[in-house]
């Protein structure tokens, strides 16, 4: 999978400064998938890290994009997604989504699956890439309700929740899908990556004057707490939502109508549980540079001016 991580970088991905994009190349990022999805088709796993890498490089690139010109971005990203060929003048990143686009058709995904995908695109942009930008821009802390709302878009993890239907073989029907149910269990599961994310990139993220989303600084800021006893508190939270989480998975087993497809939820239900611990351990074993604090993150390179962090 690395020569092919590399292959992508090469051709495109040459868009980004060369500093940016040797970085890229020692984030280890294949090995996410390969702990996020530890199944033998290895087919699947690579697609999935096409769709990985696409949306990390995404996320850093555009970090600081005003929100009137990511809107148009969004609806570019989702029409590819969705059919249309990229455009000679785009970066290499639309023709990354094409061939994730392809390679999912050529998987037998029904165009309902691509609504999906391209739904939970459109919330992590709109709901949290678009809301986040003008208190990075300002420097300025979000409330701490409105702020863990528009982390748990940012976060972005509703695509990848999208993709272990395919590499995991556990389609959901759309009356599934759509049940209240499960969706509350994708909102929990976006907190946990909250929370897990929150703590790993702590060291990394107390340093960056544009980083008003954390909720441990938030707390810091907001209640004047202590990182100590903010880290506490978030850890407190994460065993709130595990447990949450356990008792919606065991709840939608118990739904008399769902009972021709219990084996498709349990099975989608595990492939959330095994992606937040695979990111874990990614975290704590993963041959990454990205998370350190000696600068192995890119700095976002969508022209931008540079804030200052307002901590009072």
């Amino acid at each position: 999978m690395l020569s092919a991580e590399c292959h992508w970088y090469d051709t495109d991905y040459t868009f980004l400064s060369a500093d940016t994009l040797e970085k890229y190349k020692r984030h280890g990022l294949t090995q996410v998938t390969a702990y996020i999805f530890p199944v033998d088709d290895v087919e699947a796993v690579l697609l999935a890290s096409r769709l990985l890498i696409f949306h990390t490089v995404f996320d850093d690139y555009f970090e600081l994009c005003p929100a009137t010109e990511m809107a148009a971005i969004r609806d570019h990203l989702i029409a590819v997604l969705l059919g249309e060929p990229p455009t000679p003048t785009d970066l290499g990143l639309f023709r990354q989504v094409a061939a994730v686009r392809d390679e999912c058709r050529k998987a037998g995904m029904p165009d309902f699956w691509f609504e999906r995908l391209a739904d939970s695109f459109h919330r992590y942009i709109t709901y949290g890439v678009m809301e986040e930008v003008p208190y990075k821009l300002a420097g300025v802390f979000p409330s701490l309700a409105y702020g863990l709302s528009i982390h748990d878009a940012a976060i972005g993890m509703r695509p990848h929740f999208t993709m272990a239907e395919l590499v995991n073989d556990c389609l959901l029907p759309e009356v599934v899908y759509r049940h209240p149910m499960l969706q509350r269990l994708l909102d929990v599961h976006h907190r946990l990556f909250v929370v897990q994310n929150d703590l790993f990139s702590l060291d990394r993220e107390i340093h960056r004057e544009t980083e008003v989303i954390n909720h441990i600084l938030a707390l810091r800021h907001w209640e004047g707490m202590s990182l100590h006893d903010a880290c506490a508190d978030v850890m407190r939270m994460n065993d709130r939502y595990v447990k949450e989480a356990a008792d919606l998975h065991a709840a939608l087993l118990e739904v008399p109508s769902f009972a021709p497809f219990r084996e498709t939820i349990d099975r989608y239900a595990r492939s959330l549980e095994t992606i937040l611990t695979g990111m874990n351990q990614w975290y704590q074993e993963g041959r990454s540079i990205r998370y350190d604090a000696s600068g192995g993150y890119p700095e976002p390179e969508y022209a931008s001016p540079r804030p200052s962090r307002r901590d009072t």
